[in-house]
């Protein structure tokens, strides 16, 4: 049960750095974010402002990914020097477990620092009906492109539901949410972010919607 008190609760996002990757002896330094409309974009952006600023001769550019296990894949294969990752997913990679257990543990990296908690977040129209997570039973959700921290989340938490219908998961990039959600295209959107969010600002602007909670009995059973 403890990953899915994670989900309930929050989940901490991380900051990794391959130790085989010395930033002295590079000329380009890249930073794996995520979604162009999620915050880590922007934060990547201004630590490579801090990064260029500070070592001369250095440049750095911020990477737009699906996400943490995109980032992670890419900062083994040294394709990336930092990665922007959920702490539990890091933590799999690192002892070769869960999403990786396919894989040989990452052992080659360290945490640089501890930015904030995320929380699952789901979005529902005002007018659908749909109170709690249990109420999307045959619903259209999207959790963003394949492979989202979203979709890892949502993963686990479908495991403790006995949907009738299983939802479907329709899968778009996240600079598509407010489209296709405000057309009523899909039912309900999801992500994992830290709040106040810039994405969520935006959709909440372009029609009204509400949040979904997830029933109390499904985070401390």
């Amino acid at each position: 049960m403890k990953i899915w008190k994670l989900i309930c609760t929050s989940v901490s996002i991380l900051i990794l750095c391959a130790s085989s990757a010395g930033a002295g002896e590079k000329k380009i330094i890249k930073i794996g974010s995520g979604s162009l409309l999620e915050g880590y974009y922007n934060i990547g952006l201004n630590l490579c402002r801090f990064i260029s600023r500070a070592n001369d001769g250095i440049k750095c550019e911020v990477v737009p990914t699906t996400g943490s296990l995109e980032n992670i894949w890419l900062l083994q294969r040294e394709k990336i020097d930092f990665a922007f990752t959920l702490s539990n997913l890091a933590v799999e990679s690192y002892n070769g477990t869960g999403y990786f257990a396919a894989t040989e543990p990452f052992k080659d990296m360290y945490q640089l620092l501890r930015l904030h908690d995320e929380y699952f977040t789901v979005l529902v129209k005002d007018d659908d009906k749909i109170l709690v997570f249990g109420d999307l039973d045959g619903k259209r959700i999207s959790n963003g492109p394949p492979k989202s921290d979203s979709s890892v989340a949502y993963d686990a938490l479908a495991a403790y539901y006995d949907f009738k219908k299983p939802p479907e998961d329709i899968e778009i990039s996240h600079e598509d949410y407010a489209k296709e959600f405000c057309a009523g295209k899909i039912d309900a959107i999801m992500l994992m972010t830290g709040h106040p969010d810039m994405l969520v600002n935006m959709v909440t602007h372009v029609c009204e919607n509400d949040f979904v909670t997830i029933e109390s009995d499904k985070c401390y059973n």
